[in-house]
């Protein structure tokens, strides 16, 4: 993630906010998944030749035999407590240093070309603007995950739908392979999957809208630079074979696992923020991300 700014699902965020490479990404995204499919049936004998059950099966309420209120509640407000801490003395509103960037209108070619954000989006609270409350839309996708788990049997993720983007080829090229791959069998067709297809196109339409309304898509110099095309390439690799070789993503593990308190997402999640937060000083010390927003003119 810190490679490319970019987990599985923010992905497809970038690619609709007209991110540059952010198709870079998505790319390497494609390409990382091919690669995992190839390499699954050699990997998963080399992690667990005996062949035990998976610990994705195993949760707390199991190991404490416990009612799952009793522990994901507690739980719950301690993550509250953080948040609100953390807002208090970092607010989310220091992210981006020049918000007046993106209200200024005295550009005469683009007056005519926010009327859409003006008239749509302007009148709704918070909509216009470049960042929303995270707290707001921490509680959507906790909504959303209630809609996907009585609708549909299922719990958000991002990464299996990028199987499911690749498995009709995989299938067609290179059938023996296909079949060998356990999870591009699993994620070939059927409702289950091709809910995240539709998922993804509406991520990418709801960024495109919010980035119009904020005058970013139609901004001509934004004040955010993008990592590297080749960065981007390899990033988008890395991120989503990682995120199948540990069997989900952020949005897998840390929205679906932890609220379900799956121990091996109780371990991912420290893991993943571990190494982006290394691999963040690795790369550019403590000066990640100040170097990738532009001074406006």
């Amino acid at each position: 993630m810190a490679v490319c700014g970019a987990c599985p699902g923010t992905v497809m965020v970038q690619v609709g906010a007209g991110l540059r490479y952010s198709g870079v990404v998505l790319a390497g995204g494609l390409v990382g998944t091919i690669l995992y499919i190839l390499a699954e049936p050699v990997l998963s004998y080399r992690m667990d030749p005996l062949g035990r059950p998976s610990t994705r099966k195993q949760f707390l309420t199991t190991w404490f035999d416990m009612p799952p209120w009793k522990i994901a509640f507690p739980m719950a407000l301690c993550l509250v407590a953080l948040v609100a801490l953390v807002e208090v003395f970092l607010p989310y509103t220091i992210d981006y240093p020049y918000p007046e960037f993106y209200y200024d209108q005295s550009n005469a070619s683009l007056s005519n070309r926010t009327a859409f954000a003006k008239v749509i989006v302007r009148p709704i609270p918070f909509l216009s603007d470049h960042t929303w409350p995270p707290y707001a839309c921490g509680i959507a996708v906790g909504l959303l995950q209630l809609i996907i788990v009585f609708a549909l049997q299922d719990t958000l993720g991002s990464s299996t739908g990028w199987v499911t983007l690749v498995a009709g080829v995989i299938h067609a090229v290179l059938p023996n392979t296909a079949k060998k791959s356990t999870y591009t069998m699993k994620s070939k067709d059927g409702l289950i999957n091709v809910w995240q297809i539709i998922y993804y196109i509406g991520a990418i339409a709801a960024a495109a809208l919010a980035a119009l309304s904020s005058n970013l898509l139609i901004n001509p110099n934004p004040p955010i630079e993008s990592f590297s095309a080749v960065r981007s390439f390899f990033g988008g690799i890395m991120i989503l074979f990682g995120s199948r070789l540990a069997g989900g993503c952020t949005s897998g593990h840390g929205i679906s696992g932890l609220s379900l308190l799956n121990t091996m997402s109780l371990v991912a999640v420290p893991f993943m923020f571990a190494g982006g937060i290394f691999t963040a000083f690795a790369i550019d010390g403590f000066h990640y991300g100040q170097n990738y927003f532009r001074v406006p003119n």
